[in-house]
């Protein structure tokens, strides 16, 4: 009998405004991108500066049975509750996600990269790259 083939778990933390399409203001990954992870089975949550039940009303609006919720400052924490998780990756928008993303030992894929990551076959998270910077961004823009 063969084996089952296990799918790594991923933890993605998603930032709200000038990241998500409903974001105020709208940011370029569609809510169909959280759907996609969420169906594969890994952990996606929000990590944002509106309150908890604030983002979690948003989310619940949009469809999305998100795992977690909180500020980004707290996403160091997601690392102890989540222990199975392979990778740690925050979407975001700002120097601020980036910082906290990184301070937590977290990826930080900025949106300025988005056309990189909506591109992959979300449906197939095990050949997941490294993700795009806001650097690789605009260094594409000059060329």
């Amino acid at each position: 009998m063969d084996k089952p083939t296990l799918v790594p778990l991923l933890l993605i933390s998603f930032d709200i405004d000038g990241t998500m399409t409903f974001g105020d203001p709208p940011g370029p990954v569609p809510v169909s991108f959280v759907h996609a992870a969420i169906d594969a089975g890994h952990v996606v949550g929000c990590a944002s500066d509106r309150t908890r039940s604030a983002q979690l009303a948003l989310w619940s609006e949009h469809g999305a049975a998100i795992q977690f919720a909180g500020h980004k400052h707290q996403l160091t924490a997601l690392r102890e509750r989540f222990p199975a998780a392979v990778r740690f990756i925050h979407v975001g928008d700002t120097h601020v996600d980036e910082r906290y993303a990184t301070a937590a030992g977290f990826e930080f894929w900025h949106v300025d990269g988005a056309a990189a990551f909506l591109a992959h076959d979300w449906l197939d998270f095990n050949h997941l790259g490294p993700g795009p910077r806001a650097s690789d961004a605009q260094q594409d823009a000059r060329h």
